[in-house]
């Protein structure tokens, strides 16, 4: 974790700000407004679904979240609406994270050889290469699934829970299990992300495997990196629900300036993490004493924008 964020630091110092401001204001930036709104969307969602059975529970002024949802739900309709929007919002937050990771993995591969790169080549090249990411996300799709009902029940099981101790304990139990298999999944598919970017004949299930492979002994680094991130995610997220709850009238301005805040920390949080993908893929190949061949990967950046590539791979790291 330490030599990730040091790598990090350095591979944004030697590359060129310019571009990196113009990624992030362009992707990140969406990505992370999109990711705000699924994920309170979701928690919305997961209040509406506990509390389905007694809806005066929703419409009492005591509860924390009833000024955020509708006065008068009207039950399975109201359900489904709120499924629509968090589905909605998914299929945006995940098509800027693919296009933010493209455009990151492509900027700092390029930046690892030195090789010249502007605002407009990397977007020629996202378009091109975006369908390796694509195909790798559909094969871990199973896997997000799994996640996303993992972390509903979890949501719903913290809002539901009775206060008793060992119906407590059995949530902090559960939510530590959930964390690190979120940790663990997030690691192995970015990092097949970075493999199916850099790697032209290796996507999909072999990125993957190549993926669980390149983190051999590095495991628990990975996983506190991606804990890293979701744990800074959900103080963000709590922040923003905080922000909603506020009264609309008295504390409007305190609520657009909590929101922006939220908005700026969360997008300096996605261009760490997403940065952090690649310095990873590279830890973990000079760990394993797999040397990168730079001119390959040079003729191989140049391959990405006219369909053609190169192997990068040395013998060491083979599927």
């Amino acid at each position: 974790m330490e030599l990730s964020m040091k790598e990090t630091v350095k591979a944004i110092a030697k590359s060129s700000l310019r571009n990196f401001l113009f990624i992030t204001f362009i992707l990140i930036l969406p990505l992370s407004l999109f990711q705000m709104l699924f994920e309170y969307n979701l928690l919305e969602l997961v209040i509406l679904v506990s509390n389905l059975s007694d809806i005066s529970v929703i419409s009492s002024p005591e509860y924390p979240y009833s000024k955020s949802l509708p006065s008068q739900p009207s039950h399975k309709q109201d359900v489904c609406t709120y499924f629509f929007y968090n589905f909605v919002y998914l299929v945006f937050f995940l098509t800027f994270y693919l296009l933010s990771t493209s455009a990151m993995i492509f900027t700092m591969a390029s930046h690892y050889v030195s090789k010249p790169v502007s605002c407009v080549s990397t977007l020629f090249a996202i378009p091109r290469i975006s369908k390796h990411l694509f195909i790798t996300f559909l094969d871990a799709l199973p896997l997000m699934i799994g996640a996303y009902i993992a972390n509903f029940a979890l949501l719903y099981l913290i809002n539901a829970i009775p206060k008793d101790v060992v119906a407590f304990i059995f949530a902090i139990i559960y939510g530590l299990f959930v964390t690190v298999v979120n940790a663990y999944i997030m690691a192995i598919w970015n990092l097949a992300n970075v493999i199916s970017f850099l790697e032209p004949n290796v996507h999909a299930v072999s990125a993957l495997k190549m993926s669980k492979l390149l983190l051999r002994r590095k495991t628990v680094i990975a996983i506190l990196f991606a804990a890293h991130y979701l744990l800074a995610v959900s103080v963000i997220q709590f922040t923003e629900g905080l922000a909603m709850v506020m009264d609309y009238d008295n504390y409007i301005v305190v609520r657009i300036l909590l929101i922006v805040c939220c908005v700026i920390i969360m997008t300096g949080i996605n261009f760490v993490w997403l940065t952090g993908q690649s310095v990873l893929y590279y830890v973990c190949r000079r760990y394993h004493n797999d040397v990168i061949d730079i001119k390959a990967l040079y003729d191989h950046l140049d391959g990405k924008k006219s369909g053609n590539g190169n192997s990068i791979g040395g013998d060491n790291m083979e599927v």
